[in-house]
């Protein structure tokens, strides 16, 4: 709609521009948990990647070039997506009971604001003007990285790997050598 009503693309030219920033949305998580897992680190990634969706939507708010204001929301969803499940992972071992539990919470509220976040925003933006939509989902994401900042110290060691680093290292037997040739 912002497209259209506001910009006054066609609704062809908006469905493709809306189309595209889907698809490619479902391809970075791949990219950013790469770069999260070899580089920076899941916290630099959540963090990292909530300020570029909110510099995304900031900018969308003040008029700023759609394609840049939405390349930014998408490589800050690619960096932001799948770095929270990852650290959600290493509060727990894999035999945790509470590590379900926990999954099960993280997709419940996940869906939950996959449910209200277009209800919210797309009331805002239809009743009161697209830059109010863009201003809440700002807003959202600072709490968000507000939140995630303040509890951080929670969590458990962040180590990147560096991409010299082999992935796998060999079990060390008692000669001091690896165990396996």
């Amino acid at each position: 709609y912002y497209l259209t009503q506001d910009l006054g693309y066609s609704t062809e030219d908006a469905s493709l521009i809306y189309g595209t920033f889907l698809g490619v949305a479902y391809v970075t998580p791949i990219l950013g948990g790469w770069i999260a897992d070899r580089f920076i680190g899941r916290s630099a990634a959540i963090v990292g990647g909530a300020l570029l969706k909110m510099a995304g939507y900031i900018g969308l708010l003040f008029g700023a070039n759609v394609t840049v204001c939405l390349a930014a929301i998408v490589i800050g969803n690619g960096l932001f997506l799948p770095t929270l499940p990852a650290t959600l992972g290493a509060l727990f071992s894999p035999n945790d009971p509470d590590r379900q539990r926990s999954f099960s919470f993280y997709y419940l509220a996940v869906s939950a604001g996959a449910l209200l976040a277009p209800l919210i925003c797309g009331t805002l933006g239809e009743n009161f003007g697209w830059r109010y939509s863009f201003l809440a989902s700002a807003t959202g994401l600072a709490a968000a990285i507000v939140i995630f900042l303040a509890g951080r110290h929670l969590l458990p060691p962040d180590r990147a790997a560096a991409a010299s680093q082999p992935i796998y290292e060999a079990p060390i037997g008692a000669t001091g050598r690896s165990v396996i040739p």
